[in-house]
């Protein structure tokens, strides 16, 4: 699924504030040297997130909150123009043009960009194990030209191009993020990248399977091993992390209906149950509640009172984006 938001600085106090507060769920954002200047665009392409920024003035900090807010993603940052200063935390000191960055979002981090423009993928950390093997020692790791250069041309493209790809070719897309990943290893045996990666699309293509199924109250563990050949045994050990598929299931549902909710659909709840498979409005409601904290119709409620586009529209959909890296 492809979903964006834009945010644009003027360089005021007032566009300074609204910055600060679009970034706020997920990093402490203060002054940097220089002007102010933001400009950024993102989207939510299928399990990545896209971001092009125009950067200056600003840091932003994960030094207080790496141990708190429970992320468990990796950030991939590519260095277009400008420079991205680091700190002890992040693990580099400077990044230039066509450098690329990792960072950890389990670990501390500060930077600060400096008449920067950065391309950067949020991803969750089984992709990353999937392309490198693991995710130890990867946290700050810093790699430059030529190794970066094909991973950098392809992050430039997908942010090039994000505004006219068809959601039907994100997924491959996605795919390929993992293979051009793949070619900033260091050198050396391939066997656990190997084993990750197909451990990652065996659970991509269950995921897959369950997305075109929504709507079938009989999806299940059974269904599913039936259709994907896969032993429920197995399917119990790859989404063991999620805590099964059963509850995968769930999950996927109330991300569904809250989607629909996002988009502005005014099907009613009884009617948004039935579209995603679950049992009707009651339910559906009681189980958005539990997973969200909040019900569908107070969610619904909130969302008619902003503007799509406004600083708060924007600060709502990344805050979403970043709950579902994973």
């Amino acid at each position: 699924m492809r979903d964006r938001f834009e945010f644009n600085g003027d360089g005021t106090e007032a566009s300074f504030a609204a910055y600060v507060e679009l970034y706020g769920h997920g990093s402490d954002v203060s002054r940097g040297d220089g002007a102010f200047e933001a400009c950024v665009r993102g989207w939510r392409m299928d399990s990545l997130l896209l971001f092009d920024r125009w950067l200056n003035g600003v840091v932003h900090s994960r030094e207080a909150r790496a141990a708190q807010d429970g992320f468990d993603h990796f950030v991939v940052t590519l260095v277009v123009e400008g420079e991205l200063i680091g700190s002890a935390a992040s693990g580099f000191d400077r990044a230039l043009p066509g450098d690329i960055v990792l960072a950890d979002t389990r670990r501390a981090s500060r930077t600060e960009p400096r008449h920067a423009r950065l391309i950067t993928v949020s991803v969750a950390r089984d992709v990353v194990e999937a392309a490198l093997g693991g995710a130890g020692g990867l946290h700050g790791r810093r790699v430059s030209p030529p190794v970066s250069a094909m991973l950098g041309a392809y992050m430039q493209a997908l942010a090039d191009h994000a505004e006219t790809l068809a959601p039907s070719v994100l997924p491959s897309l996605c795919r390929a993020f993992i293979e051009v990943l793949s070619t900033t290893a260091p050198a050396g045996p391939r066997g656990a990248a190997d084993a990750r990666r197909q451990a990652f699309l065996r659970r991509e293509y269950v995921e897959r399977h369950i997305a075109a199924h929504l709507a079938e109250p009989d999806l299940s563990v059974a269904t599913i091993s039936d259709a994907t050949g896969i032993s429920r045994s197995a399917l119990y050990r790859l989404f063991e992390k999620q805590g099964g598929v059963a509850r995968l299931i769930r999950r996927r549902r109330l991300d569904a209906v809250r989607a629909a909710l996002d988009a502005r659909d005014p099907a009613t709840l009884d009617e948004l149950a039935e579209r995603f498979g679950l049992a009707g409005g009651r339910l559906l409601g009681r189980q958005f509640l539990e997973a969200y904290g909040v019900t569908p119709g107070a969610y619904r409620k909130a969302l008619a009172a902003l503007d799509p586009g406004a600083p708060a529209d924007s600060r709502r959909r990344w805050t979403t984006w970043m709950t579902e890296v994973a």
